[in-house]
């Protein structure tokens, strides 16, 4: 008696190892991914830094241009002052030299300013530099560690699940269904009875339903009605 619920305990102990190794298989990806994922977002940083400095340095050399065209213009400014016939001639070239040398002035103030502000960014895209190349060998060497234990964890997980087939076979369909069903929804699909409760749902089961459960009038295929998860009393599965 009690073979089927025999075999089901062996399978739920069997799955119960397995899934502890399923799930550092699953979070050892998962680190590795969030790293990869960091890396990605510095070194998109690092593009929009390179971008902008490249975009600044077109300023940069516009401002330059600017100031060079200025200055081309104060000196022709400067040679017509020395050729003004009156007085009126000689303000309006003056004025024209006024102009200039103010543009000039306004011209080097922003790429003083600019220069001071590329030269910041420099200095946070050489840290960005700097810390990605750090990331990215720390990230070599973690997925060369990571894979050393993936393949460890999966050559003990299938030990450790090795014989699981046979204890399927001796369970009826129907009831590998279910609990495949219930070991999806709830983790663990076979519970013991202690101390009159269900240890997966803590509830206690019905008296009569324990009373049947002890003089083996219950199908020996229990279920707590709480939680529908398989119950057993270790007197059931002794042989």
């Amino acid at each position: 008696m009690h073979e089927r619920l025999r075999a089901l305990v062996k399978l739920s102990e069997i799955d119960a190892s397995g899934r502890a190794l399923d799930l550092q298989l699953q979070e050892i990806p998962a680190r590795v991914a969030e790293s990869r994922g960091d890396l990605a977002r510095l070194e998109g940083l690092l593009a929009r830094e390179r971008s902008d400095l490249a975009e600044a340095e077109r300023l940069k050399k516009s401002h330059e241009d600017e100031i060079a065209r200025h200055g081309e213009s104060l000196g022709k400014s400067k040679a017509k002052a020395a050729k003004a016939r009156n007085a009126r001639e000689a303000e309006a070239v003056e004025r024209e030299v006024d102009g200039a040398r103010r543009s000039i002035k306004e011209r080097e103030g922003e790429r003083e300013r600019l220069m001071a502000a590329m030269e910041l960014q420099r200095k946070a895209f050489t840290e960005h530099e700097g810390e990605f190349e750090r990331l990215r060998s720390m990230l070599s060497e973690d997925e060369a560690k990571a894979q050393v234990k993936i393949d460890a964890l999966t050559i003990e997980r299938d030990h450790v699940t090795r014989g699981r087939g046979e204890f399927v076979g001796l369970v009826d369909k129907p009831t590998v269904r279910r609990y495949e069903q219930l070991r999806e929804k709830k983790g663990n699909a076979v519970v013991e009875i202690a101390a009159g409760s269900c240890v997966g749902c803590r509830m206690a089961i019905p008296p009569q339903m324990l009373l049947d459960l002890q003089r083996e009038e219950q199908p020996d295929l229990a279920q707590c009605p709480h939680c529908r998860r398989f119950v057993f009393t270790k007197a059931m599965i002794e042989d």
